[in-house]
């Protein structure tokens, strides 16, 4: 049987430097913001295989955690891959931090 882990929320907040928006607390070594990749690779064209694999469930596979911790994120295009298709990248913040992760 194969295990995986999964980040929770206190994960998260260990790693972001503002702790909870709600108070002034800091963590120093923190960041800001998150930022990776939102697939694991391109698209698949559509006459091929892989679209009707488990291919297309594996592409979203990076950003789940972030979704089960609650945390806010939005995907953005970065630039186009060798293949010609767009790369994108989530960016994403501490619960609370809507209009930093929009404005970055």
């Amino acid at each position: 049987m194969t295990s995986y882990y999964l980040p929770d929320r206190q994960d998260f907040d260990s790693a972001f430097r503002v702790l909870q928006l709600s108070k002034s607390s800091l963590n120093s070594g923190g960041v800001d913001i998150f930022l990776h990749p939102s697939a694991i690779r391109t698209a698949p064209r559509l006459d091929s295989d892989a679209v009707s694999s488990l291919y297309p469930y594996l592409q979203g596979v990076v950003t789940v955690p972030t979704s089960l911790a609650g945390l806010l994120a939005v995907s953005v295009p970065a630039r186009l891959a060798t293949d010609g298709w767009p790369v994108g990248v989530s960016v994403v913040g501490q619960w609370g931090s809507d209009e930093l992760v929009i404005q970055t």
